[in-house]
């Protein structure tokens, strides 16, 4: 009976490492999700999607990329003006980031991390003045910084599950625009949920 019990307390032990082991090394997903917007005096909520793309080296750390792009923000005169000037249109947004992510596991399945680290975003417009009808806003963009906090679940082997918020800001100018050009505050808040395979 003893060795019943000790050999099936090995087995088990061994199935757990097993399982924790798969999360390590590379691993690639995706995630869908919304997008809050805030650049001077306009704000909005989008959907977005994006890729994540990383390495786990234990179970507590990992290193992470992840790219995003937005739905269309749609600006109206009598909404929101930028710059100080009525504008009518659209634009939307994109970015990347590369973080380190901590990693704090309190059960077999669940997770919960913290990751903080640099971004680069773009913002393209495709937007007129109210006024002339002329498309006087270029496309802006930058470095910042990001950082987030979320849950992971490892439902499934070499699958994980997760549900992230993202904090994305820098100060973005127009494309190849000089040192000395005022830059523009550029806030991104985002949900997501994603899921990654682990090779």
């Amino acid at each position: 009976m003893k060795k019943i019990t000790i050999a099936t307390i090995i087995l088990a032990t061994t199935h757990i490492t097993t399982a924790k082991a798969n999360t390590d090394g590379f691993y690639l997903g995706g995630t869908l999700g919304t997008t809050h917007l805030d650049i001077s005096s306009y704000s909005g909520t989008e959907n977005s999607y994006g890729l994540i793309s990383g390495y786990q080296f234990n179970h507590h750390l990992a290193l992470e990329a992840q790219a995003f792009k937005t739905g269309n923000y749609h600006i109206n005169p009598e909404q929101n003006a930028i710059k100080e000037t009525q504008y009518q249109g659209r634009l939307n947004a994109q970015g990347i980031s590369l973080a380190p992510k901590f990693i704090w596991p309190f059960h077999d399945t669940f997770s919960v991390y913290a990751k903080a680290g640099v971004s680069y975003t773009e913002i393209n417009f495709d937007v007129y003045s109210t006024n002339t009808n002329e498309n006087p806003l270029n496309d802006i963009d930058g470095w910042g910084y990001q950082f987030g906090l979320g849950i992971d679940a490892e439902m499934l082997p070499n699958w994980t599950i997760h549900l992230g918020y993202d904090f994305i800001s820098g100060n973005l100018n127009e494309n190849n625009a000089g040192q000395n050009v005022d830059k523009t505050t550029v806030k991104l808040t985002q949900f997501n949920f994603g899921l990654h395979y682990n090779f």
